[in-house]
């Protein structure tokens, strides 16, 4: 009995896993990705959230980024931005 109860935990747990993977990749399937140079004003609204940075961002002299409240962006891994203007 407890052999059983073992691989049915093992098999809720695989599936539970199974389940979360999907959910991240699907979320960042549908995210708006970000260009690799911003150079005037640019706006991140939350109806076009998630945002994803596949490639390091520069956000020029001159030009503003602004982040509306909730957005959420995700970073590949190494990627950075840099902010030359302003980001608010």
């Amino acid at each position: 009995m407890q052999k059983m109860a073992q691989k049915i935990f093992s098999h809720i747990n695989s599936l539970i896993k199974s389940i979360l993977v999907t959910a991240i990749l699907g979320l960042n399937l549908h995210a708006q990705s970000l260009p690799s140079q911003i150079t005037g004003d640019t706006t991140l609204t939350l109806a076009n959230s998630p945002y994803m940075a596949d490639v390091s961002i520069t956000v020029d002299a001159g030009a503003n980024l602004t982040v509306d409240a909730g957005v959420e962006i995700f970073f590949a891994s190494s990627v950075t931005m840099t902010v030359e203007g302003n980001c608010k």
